[in-house]
């Protein structure tokens, strides 16, 4: 077995034993994860992302969870290690054609970030596959295979209908490319910029046709229209925080998430190498640039500064691998060029981060079974479609997946009601609601009534305690949580 077949073998193997960290029997929770799923179900089930489901992110998770929930229990995680292993053996070859003397190094730090239990929270996040895209991009730009252009385009439109923010990042690679000179591969023409343009253009647009054929053949493009877009730019992403409160939360999360070594360093090597001998200065700006816009996020939205919200710094898991490869690539410099510095500086860059792998590899806890009152007793009277709705704490959207059944109510979370002053100020989404549990005459209502406490607006909140108490009444005694277990009374409308 030659080198160039060992290293492809340690970065599959690597990539398929961290990935398997986050099988099903080991994967960790997450009320956002849930929501994708439940959408994901809900398609199964013939329904409409966006028409009967709110939620403001793109829908291309939504076709990934419902890929998966069709494949069976292992079906997520089957197409998460596909993504996996297609990007890190893409960006393996790049890196051998480039012939750099180590080409597993960045490959396998790409991994071990990306698996980084500290900041995703498992498999299956909207920034978890806008990274493979991302690195899947640079990859493509880098190459003179035919196509790229299209090839470039699409992987633009599916960062953009993953994790609409981060299609940023890849703005100053877009500029990078359409300022170059570039030629055809075989034909020893120059592709011009018009050309480049027209053929991204088309790739974006096969996608973008793709999912609004979708949302207008189920006559909900108005409503995806709202939701994913609207939504984001008038409400979601209208609360801002000065720029310093955004770094320290940054260098806060960075530091949680174990990123502060190769970010540290990445960083550095980008900014030193514009003033050494380098080849490509202009790609190590666009990749420069290229890190500070992968975590937008952080500057444009006040939930950001919230310290929960870590998964926001997952987009440094391509960023980072870009610039490092952008500077050591082409670098000129005897030192930054030399394996005698690479391998030292790629060990250093790798070890804290194969430390915390180790250390969830080897404390892995398997998913339990909710045992508490509430969900013991719905698991012994198990609602149908419709029979079963839970407010005010997103931690319970898992039960509509549990126990396979669809919410009466597209409103199945409600942070915004915690987040927004602005939000249901007349409280006509909270009244819709009631509306829907009268209409399906649902039987059950799982209420957080410390989630509930939280409701910005006091008469939103205390009209739901009293429709709660017309309509419903308790079942079980509120746990150490502050939830309750309602049942409709026998009451006719």
């Amino acid at each position: 077995m030659n080198r160039n077949q060992l290293s492809l073998l340690f970065v599959v193997v690597v990539c398929i034993l961290l990935s398997l960290q986050f099988c099903p029997r080991y994967d960790l929770m997450s009320d956002d994860k849930d929501v994708f799923r439940y959408a994901g179900m809900l398609m199964l089930k013939g329904a409409t992302p966006y028409r009967d489901m709110f939620d403001h992110k793109p829908p291309l998770i939504f076709f990934l969870n419902f890929g998966g929930l069709a494949l069976g229990s292992w079906g997520l995680w089957l197409l998460d290690l596909g993504l996996a292993l297609v990007t890190t053996i893409a960006f393996l070859n790049l890196c051998r054609r480039m012939l750099l003397p180590f080409p597993w190094l960045l490959p396998l730090l790409f991994n071990l970030m990306i698996r980084d239990f500290l900041v995703l929270p498992g498999i299956g996040m909207t920034r978890e596959y806008t990274c493979y895209f991302q690195v899947l991009f640079f990859c493509v730009m880098l190459s003179r295979r035919r196509g790229r252009y299209l090839l470039l385009g699409g992987l633009t439109a599916l960062t953009f209908f993953m994790q609409q923010d981060q299609v940023l990042f890849l703005i100053p690679f877009i500029v990078y490319v359409l300022g170059t000179k570039a030629g055809s591969p075989g034909s020893g023409m120059t592709v011009s910029v018009v050309q480049r343009v027209v053929r991204m253009t088309a790739g974006f647009g096969v996608v973008v046709l793709l999912i609004a054929g979708y949302f207008a053949w189920h006559r909900s493009l108005g409503a995806f229209w709202e939701d994913a877009f609207q939504f984001n730019f008038s409400v979601y992403t209208t609360k801002k925080q000065s720029l310093g409160t955004a770094f320290r939360t940054l260098k806060h999360k960075v530091d949680a998430g174990n990123f502060e070594v190769p970010v540290l360093i990445a960083l550095v090597l980008g900014l030193w190498s514009l003033r050494l001998s380098h080849r490509r200065k202009g790609l190590v700006i666009a990749a420069l640039a290229g890190v500070a816009l992968s975590v937008c996020q952080e500057y444009m939205n006040v939930q950001a500064v919230n310290a929960n919200f870590i998964y926001y710094i997952a987009p440094l898991s391509a960023s980072v691998c870009c610039l490092l490869f952008t500077v050591v690539a082409f670098a000129e410099d005897p030192v930054l060029a030399d394996w005698k510095a690479q391998l030292p500086l790629g060990l250093l860059l790798c070890a804290s981060l194969s430390y915390t792998a180790l250390q969830h590899a080897t404390h892995l806890s398997r998913r339990e079974e909710d045992k508490t009152p509430i969900y013991s007793y719905l698991r012994q009277h198990p609602p149908r479609d419709y029979q079963l709705y839970a407010f005010g704490n997103s931690d319970d959207i898992h039960v509509y997946n549990d126990l396979n059944i669809l919410a009466p109510s597209k409103w199945i979370y409600h942070h915004f009601w915690k987040w927004y002053p602005r939000w249901d100020m007349d409280d006509s989404v909270l009244r819709s609601i009631g509306d829907d549990l009268l209409r399906h005459r649902t039987t059950y209502m799982i209420v957080d009534s410390i989630e509930l406490s939280r409701f910005v607006h006091p008469a939103g909140r205390d009209w739901w305690k009293a429709f709660t108490r017309t309509w419903y009444e308790p079942v079980t005694q509120p746990d150490s949580t502050g939830r309750m277990l309602w049942k409709l009374k026998n009451i006719s409308q």
